[in-house]
């Protein structure tokens, strides 16, 4: 080439990240999480009045889709499933399905040795997205209906 326009490089590989922000911020969620988990088993939530309640059912007497979690979670860290479902049936479905997803994008990620995983094409991440909150309607609609099955859905 000529003076002023210099041969093109190959591009270097750029170093994987092994520490940093990313990784600790991960260990900070996973500890918070663990801490919160810790008083949910220590303290239920039907008898101290420090937990937060839900503003839409203090106002309209509704059933939001989070209503009955902390009950949910506290029956949870004391191995009763049965009670978990019936505080919170679509926290009880969603909590394994999460933990599904995230340890197929863990796997992705530790087999394309990636610090992050592909993000989801556009379109199929409107379509979850959709998903997600057609079915938080859903539920919310289902367990406000005051007869037969949908009455059980209520905590």
């Amino acid at each position: 080439m000529t003076a002023n326009h210099p041969a093109p490089q190959e591009p270097k590989d750029i170093p994987r990240r092994t520490g940093g922000k990313w990784r600790w911020g991960g260990a900070g969620l996973f500890l918070g999480a663990a801490l919160a988990l810790l008083i949910l088993h220590r303290f239920n939530p039907a008898e101290y009045s420090f937990y937060p309640r839900c503003e839409l059912h203090r106002l309209t007497g509704l059933l939001c889709p989070g209503c009955g979690s902390q009950r949910a979670l506290h029956a949870l860290t004391h191995g009763d499933i049965a009670t978990a479902v019936r505080s919170n049936a679509l926290l009880m479905l969603g909590v394994p399905t999460a933990l599904l997803v995230w340890l197929a994008r863990r796997r992705s990620r530790l087999a394309t040795r990636r610090d992050t995983p592909p993000p989801l094409p556009g379109a199929a991440e409107q379509f979850w997205v959709k998903w997600i909150v057609i079915v938080g309607v859903g539920f919310t609609l289902a367990r406000n209906l005051p007869f037969a099955p949908f009455h059980w859905l209520a905590p």
